[in-house]
């Protein structure tokens, strides 16, 4: 009676285990559930095909991983699976898996790579040369051509069918199909005129006034016959060097009196507030690339004729400083009583005299020779000294 009690039990527990193993079959086809072969949410899905798969949302172990579940996004797009569309998928397919909120969910992205208007432009004017269409003729379509996203894993090849180029009415008709030969291949249709270009050079970017042109901003372009004027430039070195007197926008044709040789000069400029009578240093001062002809012959240019003056008046941050703004630290008061001197090779002659102008570092200033009386005009050479051009002038 014990052996066979003891029978009935194995034979229940065998029927429970394999019971229990055929629920997850999806699962684990067999296996023991553990934390390494769970089934796991991918939450972020590249596909390079058409269509979603069970193995692309979850991983783990599957029986069927390669099953189809849904359409996959354009090439480009993306697609949100949310935590009840992913609990129903589970569900549907016997999983062992369900959200931990409502705000589970997947993304799936089919990675795109864009054709330009440009692109299928050129290739249909390609297949007009071969037509009979002139080399040096431009297409343009009726209507506004946008860019077609195809699968990033696709040919990136464009196949013109159907063209057409009449020469008496200079207009085209062309089918862009692209992908070719491919079953999810997109067709453009195109109509359009056709027209004589020149090759001129064009910007590559818009350039703003003052700019120089270098050989970095411009590329040669076909512009239509009809856009270039008299004085239209059409060589690409007559650019270099010079910059537009206004706004120029890049890829139109550029006309001579559009730019101008132009002098670019480094101007000191302030580089704080200055108040009246600041003594300015080198961390005052911050240098701007200028165009020569746009200043005025009172502006400074040299750091010598700003570095350890005094400002005359209250200058803001990027002010241009001009002679007026700044003077020299006055060495020599009004009415001080100081020494007039004469140099020559081996001999120095003297005499006293009195200010009558104050005066700074090499300032040119009116005193009087104490013992003639007499006005004369010298320059500061130091604390109470100045200095005269003759002996005639110092000694009278």
């Amino acid at each position: 009676m014990i052996s066979i009690r003891l029978i009935k039990i194995a034979t229940l527990f065998t029927a429970v285990l394999f019971s229990s193993a055929a629920s997850g079959s999806e699962l684990t086809e067999g296996w023991p559930v553990s934390d390494n072969n769970r089934l796991r949410l991918n939450t972020s899905i590249n596909t390079t095909g058409g269509y979603v798969r069970l193995g692309d949302v979850f991983s783990g172990f599957l029986s069927r991983p390669e099953k189809i579940i849904a359409q996959a996004p354009a090439p480009g797009q993306r697609m949100v699976l949310s935590a009840k569309w992913l609990s129903d998928l589970a569900h549907t397919y016997g999983l062992s898996w369900q959200p931990t909120s409502q705000y589970d969910r997947a993304i799936v992205y089919q990675p795109g790579y864009t054709i330009a208007p440009e692109d299928i432009l050129e290739a249909v004017r390609t297949e007009l040369i071969q037509l009979g269409m002139p080399k040096d003729y431009g297409i343009s379509s009726y209507t506004r051509l946008n860019p077609v996203t195809i699968a990033a894993s696709a040919p990136h090849d464009i196949r013109i069918r159907e063209a057409f180029f009449d020469p008496t009415t200079d207009t085209f008709s062309a089918v862009a199909e692209i992908p070719p030969g491919t079953p999810d291949a997109q067709f453009v249709m195109l109509q359009g005129i056709t027209y004589p270009t020149a090759t001129i050079p064009v910007l590559t970017q818009n350039v703003g006034k003052n700019t120089v042109i270098s050989a970095n901003m411009v590329e040669n372009a076909q512009v239509r016959l009809t856009d270039i004027k008299r004085n239209t430039i059409t060589d690409i070195s007559y650019l270099m060097g010079k910059a537009p007197i206004t706004f120029l926008q890049a890829g139109r044709p550029i006309t001579e009196s559009d730019v101008a040789q132009i002098t670019l000069i480094e101007v000191p400029v302030a580089n704080r507030s200055l108040r009246r009578g600041t003594l300015v240093t080198e961390k005052d001062v911050r240098w701007v690339t200028l165009k020569d002809a746009d200043l005025t012959n009172d502006v400074v240019v040299d750091k010598a004729g700003i570095i350890g003056h005094i400002t005359r008046h209250n200058i803001r941050p990027g002010q241009i400083f001009r002679d007026h703004n700044v003077e020299r630290p006055t060495i020599i008061q009004r009415g001080a009583l100081i020494t007039i001197v004469w140099n020559v090779p081996m001999m120095s002659l003297s005499t006293q005299g009195q200010a009558t102008e104050a005066g700074g570092m090499g300032d040119t200033i009116r005193v009087l020779n104490t013992s003639s009386k007499t006005a004369i005009f010298a320059e500061v050479i130091g604390p109470q000294k100045v200095r005269v051009s003759s002996r005639q002038t110092a000694m009278r």
